[in-house]
């Protein structure tokens, strides 16, 4: 039996064909991995990846043993177009167009879709674009070499989804993609990678971005792309918008609709208050009121018009 350690799935592709060859199973606990604290897997709060916890090694020791008492072989690996997907237990189809269809582990909230001959520069900017959908709504999740991120929403409609991120080649595996709950029928008609050659955008390019996300977490990724000395990822995204887009209420009110951060709707109210715009903050705080009910200072805005 051959056991490849969490984050090492480009030593499972290189490892699985002399598995097949010569008859060994192939066991890689990565899928049991996904989707928990690193802290909760590995010992010293997760910064010691050579080493499970005693928790966490309990887990796998049973998850080993049923895997060498049953009659599963090595674990599947899909190949698409520039990608290979890990973890995946059965095929369902492939279209005719070149799509696949699978189903992701029931146990698993995490499984991967890498993309082969992964070349990355750490300081640089890329957009992926997935055509995908699935049978219920879900989070897509990417792995930019370093942690996971929530990247978006994707569902029953088809289309393409498309966000921008800085990848990293590090210590922790490649970049991959992910999805956030097992058990659901995926579909993937088309992935692309490209590179985009350059370390950071400016205001004007952030905000373009910022104009088309689709969740608060996609927000934080796009902010990330930023390479300005006066922000800083460490800062909260009200914090960050604030000393970016003050004043920018369309923007402001894009990100506050998208979910319910209470700081974002303040700072969206205030940027019509501000330029004495009464009515405008009047509008935006009723608005607010209607998610977070009897806020003192939404209440006090509504008042004052």
């Amino acid at each position: 039996v051959i056991i490849i350690p969490p984050y090492r799935s480009e030593l499972y592709r290189e490892v699985k064909p002399l598995t097949d060859k010569f008859g060994f199973k192939l066991f890689d606990p990565t899928s049991y991995v996904g989707g928990i604290e690193l802290k909760e897997v590995f010992k010293k709060e997760g910064n010691d990846i050579n080493h499970y916890s005693n928790s966490f090694s309990e887990i796998i020791n049973q998850k080993f043993m049923s895997f060498l008492n049953g009659p599963e072989s090595n674990s599947p690996s899909i190949n698409f177009h520039e990608f290979v997907f890990t973890r995946i237990p059965s095929m369902l189809e492939e279209g005719d167009s070149g799509s696949i269809s699978f189903r992701m582990p029931g146990e698993s909230r995490v499984t991967d879709g890498i993309w082969k001959h992964c070349k990355i520069d750490n300081s640089k900017v890329h957009v992926l674009k997935i055509e995908i959908h699935a049978e219920e709504e879900i989070g897509i999740q990417l792995f930019n070499g370093r942690e996971w991120m929530q990247a978006g929403k994707i569902g029953q409609e088809q289309g393409a989804l498309s966000f921008h991120a800085k990848l990293f080649s590090g210590s922790r595996g490649l970049p991959r993609i992910g999805f956030e709950k097992g058990d659901v029928k995926i579909t993937v008609r088309k992935i692309s990678v490209e590179s985009l050659g350059v370390d950071g955008y400016d205001s004007e390019a952030i905000c373009n971005l910022l104009k088309s996300s689709v969740s608060e977490e996609e927000v934080e990724m796009i902010l990330n792309l930023g390479s300005r000395d006066d922000d800083s990822p460490q800062w909260s995204i009200g914090r960050r918008l604030q000393n970016m887009y003050p004043g920018d209420s369309k923007l402001l009110g894009h990100i506050a609709a998208l979910g319910s951060n209470r700081t974002i709707w303040e700072l969206y109210c205030r940027s019509y208050w501000d330029r004495d715009d009464f009515e405008g903050a009047a509008v935006v705080a009723r608005e607010a009121l209607e998610r977070f009910p009897e806020d003192e200072w939404f209440t006090r805005i509504v008042g004052a018009y």
